[in-house]
């Protein structure tokens, strides 16, 4: 399915890890996205087990027997001071069930641990280049189900009607039987409001919000979601970039970092995905036979 360095995935360590996952949410797994993530994962996770050495990052075994062991622990209830002797049965008790609901070996679990651990280091070390200061924005938003709706509410606002209003009336709830978020920025929920933003906290915007002037509207701008139109309400050159912005940087970072990592083995010949319809069919198929 996946071979990065010296590290491969057969088709079936993909169906182990995929199995894994299944149990792991129920059985809620969502077959049309899943399959195809986990490919993504894999191949991050390799990138990243190969790569953090060049940035010293390395876990030793004892750091990574402790992360297994909090894992498997609940956090002690308000009062409680359990004996390390209850601990212990306790994660041996858990740490079983796991394993035994997963189909994961120790071994197993232990990599993706790790990988898992690597990750979150990486993140770290790149994110202690995310600037403290930064020029921001701050947005408004209003997102509507078509084009010609986002237009109307364009003008709507534009003659003064509240966004509150605005997005009560416009824009779309989740529908629980939806697999995607209908507002995946939280608009109705904001009231419209998105608060101050850097670059790259909504990319795919920069160049249209940074170029706005204090209190214009944008034209509808499409999305898998609707249309969006965005009013800049503040602008300052330079303002404190708040904490959740600064854990979105940290993760943009990590994603800069995993496509200079991809381009550096796929053109050294060290990376290869095989994984095609006829091995998803053949995946999904027997994640049905295993449920059944």
């Amino acid at each position: 399915v996946v071979r990065i360095y010296k590290t491969k995935y057969s088709m079936g360590d993909y169906l182990k890890l995929l199995r894994a996952q299944a149990a792991l949410a129920g059985g809620q797994l969502d077959l049309s996205l899943a399959p195809f993530q986990l490919v993504q994962t894999l191949e991050d996770n390799e990138l990243v087990y190969y790569g953090a050495p060049r940035l010293g990052i390395t876990l030793t075994r004892e750091e990574i027997d402790q992360e297994v062991r909090n894992r498997m622990l609940s956090p002690p209830g308000e009062g409680e001071a359990p004996t390390q002797q209850q601990l212990d049965k306790e994660f041996q008790e858990n740490y079983r069930q796991y394993l035994n609901a997963t189909q994961l070996s120790e071994r197993d679990h232990r990599a993706l641990v790790e990988r898992d651990m690597l990750r979150d280091k990486v993140r770290e070390r790149l994110g202690q280049k995310v600037p403290v200061v930064a020029e921001q924005v701050h947005i408004q938003a209003v997102l509507a189900s078509s084009e010609d709706a986002a237009k109307t509410a364009r003008e709507r606002w534009e003659k003064g009607e509240d966004i509150a209003t605005l997005t009560a009336e416009l824009t779309p709830t989740q529908n629980p039987n939806e697999a995607q978020p209908a507002d995946p920025l939280g608009v109705r929920a904001r009231k419209g409001d998105l608060g101050w933003a850097p670059k790259r906290i909504l990319p795919q915007w920069d160049d249209i919000i940074f170029k706005l002037e204090p209190g214009a509207i944008s034209d509808p701008l499409p999305a898998a979601e609707g249309f969006y139109i965005l009013r800049v309400a503040e602008k300052e050159p330079a303002r404190t970039i708040d904490q959740a912005n600064r854990e979105v940087l940290k993760d943009r970072a990590l994603e800069d970092w995993l496509l200079e990592e991809r381009k550096v083995a796929r053109d050294a010949g060290e990376m290869a995905r095989a994984f095609d319809s006829t091995k998803y069919d053949w995946a999904v198929r027997e994640l049905r036979q295993i449920r059944q």
